[in-house]
């Protein structure tokens, strides 16, 4: 299970992130919009670069950018992958990387039903649990 902590202390800007292991992941501000679109652009260009390196595929760059959009009136989020490939690579190799592209964690993860928990502490002591 994949656990991140978010700070922030009263009075303050930044916000530090930490993963399972405690490790800082960064202390700027960002918009939550822009963390789940970015974990979508990692875990994707993570996933096409594991895909050509397994290939031996020349390939010298891969930039993925991700936009955003949600729509409050029909409660959808459209996420738009913008995925460049550099190098020298067949039409063939370059539908490969993109297949791969498809399968990334973050991708199955948001385009599967999703389960929200929440448990509600308050001064140390749980007060309840809510599902949604």
């Amino acid at each position: 299970m994949t656990k991140v902590k978010i700070k922030r202390d009263v009075g303050s800007k930044h916000i530090v992130l930490n993963n399972e292991n405690n490790t800082v992941l960064d202390v700027q501000e960002f918009d939550p919009s822009d963390l789940l679109a970015g974990a979508l652009a990692k875990c994707t260009r993570s996933t096409v670069d594991k895909e050509a390196q397994r290939k031996n595929y020349k390939v010298s760059n891969v930039s993925v950018r991700v936009d955003l959009d949600r729509n409050r009136e029909t409660k959808t989020s459209t996420f738009l992958i913008h995925l460049e490939i550099e190098g020298e690579v067949t039409k063939s190799q370059l539908k490969n990387l993109h297949k791969a592209a498809e399968k990334s964690y973050i991708r199955r993860v948001l385009s599967q039903p999703i389960q929200l928990y929440s448990h509600v502490h308050f001064n140390g002591e749980k007060l309840f649990v809510s599902i949604d």
